[in-house]
């Protein structure tokens, strides 16, 4: 079992890691298309659409992220509170923030995949932009909402084993000094 998890664990990750590379692919993609327009700018008019893809792989570059962002912990987090408090109420507050931001990421990406399909079967462009569908872009949103969601189920049981684990440890600390 121990061994079946852990491959798990390196896929998720490397997966992950996969989706983040993407993200970081479309920012610089976003700035070189940026860079390039701003010099074209000096000798005549501006490439047609450029403004447009830069928001399309904004979208990309925030929500291919997120769950590596989560999944390294480098999310902006308030300690203030739980730093005072007990470990396992430290446990147990972190599941149930995780447990709220599952609910909400739930809502976006349903809400999201509604709004891409709604995109793809109209066939929508981008505004001032023929032949710049918009659905390509609007399904980054679902789909990184849905990655997010996983990364946080699994920090949340990861939390919650942490709450179980420390209960069974103290527990068996009170047997054996009933013991002794």
């Amino acid at each position: 079992m121990y061994n079946i998890t852990k491959r798990l664990q390196v896929a998720w990750a490397a997966f992950n890691r996969f989706l983040m590379a993407a993200g970081v692919a479309m920012l610089v993609i976003m700035a070189l298309s940026v860079v390039i327009n701003v010099v074209v700018r000096i000798f005549g008019p501006s490439i047609v659409g450029v403004t447009q893809a830069s928001e399309m792989l904004l979208v990309g570059t925030i929500m291919l992220t997120l769950a590596w962002t989560q999944l390294k912990g480098r999310h902006i987090k308030v300690d203030l509170f739980l730093s005072k408090m007990a470990v396992r109420w430290q446990h147990f507050f972190t599941a149930f923030a995780c447990t709220v931001g599952i609910c909400f990421f739930a809502v976006v990406l349903l809400e999201g995949a509604k709004e891409a399909w709604n995109a793809y079967v109209t066939g929508e462009w981008a505004f001032g932009v023929d032949n710049m569908y918009t659905w390509p872009a609007k399904s980054l949103v679902p789909m990184g909402c849905c990655v997010m969601c996983i990364q946080l189920l699994i920090d949340a049981i990861a939390e919650i084993r942490g709450l179980t684990d420390r209960a069974n440890a103290n527990r068996s600390k009170k047997e054996e000094a009933g013991h002794s």
